[in-house]
């Protein structure tokens, strides 16, 4: 999704820093002959922009083995091969390259419309009225806490899914690509609030040397933007150094046992406007990667696509020998269940041998809480090694309020199997 930009770190890596008239030069003449021939056509990037508030980042690209060598692979990409662009980028991409496209296109709006034209970041999408979503389960009106339960399947194997079809090359149908639903909270790396869920996807890059490595997304999933209980916002703050902004759509779900779907048809849209790029794709996702078997089933997902006028173009390669040693997210060992209903740490602990902990954690959008919770002293390192924030409440049974937390927010649950710990968040008013 961001493939269409890369040729631009080109433009200004054809010299070391500092970005004397020389560099500057260079870079204009790299313009001029891949660029040039776009502009007043499709986005392009301002080269002022870039050398003028990007310097440091070129030059600590410059200093990087890996992202240099993406700045002289995407230089002879023609601007407008695509495949050739996304090759280079999987071939080198790393954190120093996206702190780099992240300060072109993020941090500093570098890349422009032609003059007259407006980016519309779902400029891409179907209407509803394309894509008829569902409103029914199991004979009753969908909610948005029955749509949190199925992507989540209800917390079962940390909300796992594998992609098994997919509309788009580009997108769709990396090989064994992981997506895991669970529910938001602190703890979580974007989706910090407990009404959120926290989406990942990890997937598999080929590299052209035969090598391949695993790439992740991070994104909060939140169900206020619209109104349709099926429909959700998903929102990354850093992919790649770039925003995206997702509109996603469910078609379709399996049915036959309540709460434990074996498959859900999904339709997404939406677009990464830093580089003023939209795209739309969609995906069955699968608990073990294969479409189902059942004739009957796999009607309902042709029947789901056939109304959007969709046609799930790729497959997967999902074998063992391609999912081998597939990384699982870190937010997943902390995924936070659905809340309790009632208070679990209020005040002194009842429970023999706990004694109160507490703990202060902020999210990247300023979502600060603080927890408080009961254990035994003697798990205190193991909770600890998940939590690092994780304190002793010396002289006091209500550290929270002590700390000027006084709302209580939620009874939330983090971890899963036998490392899990339930704890009361509370806010500050």
């Amino acid at each position: 999704m961001k493939c269409v930009v890369l040729i631009v770190v080109a433009l200004a890596g054809v010299h070391s820093a500092p970005l004397t008239d020389e560099v500057t030069t260079a870079a204009y003449n790299i313009f001029n002959a891949v660029y040039k021939s776009r502009v007043g056509d499709g986005p392009a990037p301002t080269l002022p922009c870039i050398l003028g508030n990007c310097g440091v980042k070129i030059a600590e690209c410059l200093a990087d083995s890996s992202c240099r060598g993406g700045m002289l692979c995407t230089k002879d990409c023609a601007g407008t091969n695509q495949t050739c662009i996304f090759q280079c980028t999987s071939d080198f991409e790393n954190e120093v390259y996206d702190n780099m496209i992240k300060c072109f296109f993020t941090d500093h709006d570098c890349m422009k419309m032609p003059e007259g034209q407006t980016f519309h970041t779902y400029g891409s999408c179907k209407s509803t009225e394309q894509t008829p979503l569902m409103t029914e389960y199991l004979g009753k009106p969908l909610t948005k806490d029955k749509t949190k339960t199925l992507l989540t399947r209800n917390g079962k194997d940390q909300g796992y899914w594998l992609v098994a079809r997919g509309l788009s090359h580009a997108y769709d149908c990396f090989d064994c690509q992981n997506l895991y639903f669970n529910a938001g909270g602190p703890s979580q790396p974007v989706a910090t609030n407990t009404s959120d869920l926290a989406y990942t996807a990890i997937y598999k890059i080929h590299k052209s040397d035969g090598t391949f490595r695993w790439n992740t997304a991070e994104y909060l999933a939140e169900f206020d933007m619209f109104p349709e209980p099926g429909r959700m916002h998903l929102h990354a703050p850093d992919y790649g150094g770039l925003v995206h902004d997702e509109d996603w759509r469910v078609l379709a779900v399996d049915e036959r046992t309540e709460d434990d779907p074996q498959w859900v048809a999904l339709y997404y849209c939406g677009g990464a406007p830093g580089v003023k790029e939209s795209y739309e794709g969609s995906c069955v996702m699968t608990p073990n990667g294969l479409m189902p078997s059942d004739p009957v089933e796999a009607k309902k997902i042709d029947a789901a696509y056939a109304k959007a006028g969709i046609t799930l173009a790729c497959i997967p390669n999902n074998t063992a020998a391609a999912c081998k040693d597939h990384p699982t997210p870190p937010a997943a060992l902390q995924a936070v269940a659905a809340p309790a209903v009632e208070p679990c740490c209020q005040n002194k602990c009842t429970t023999a041998g706990e004694e109160k902990y507490w703990s202060i954690a902020s999210g990247i959008f300023g979502g600060e809480h603080c927890g408080e919770c009961c254990m035994e002293p003697s798990k205190y390192n193991l909770y600890h090694f998940f939590e690092k924030n994780l304190t002793k409440a010396d002289g006091t049974v209500t550290p929270c309020t002590d700390f000027g937390y006084t709302k209580y927010d939620s009874t939330t649950t983090h971890g899963f199997g036998p490392v899990k710990m339930t704890l009361d968040l509370y806010n500050k008013p």
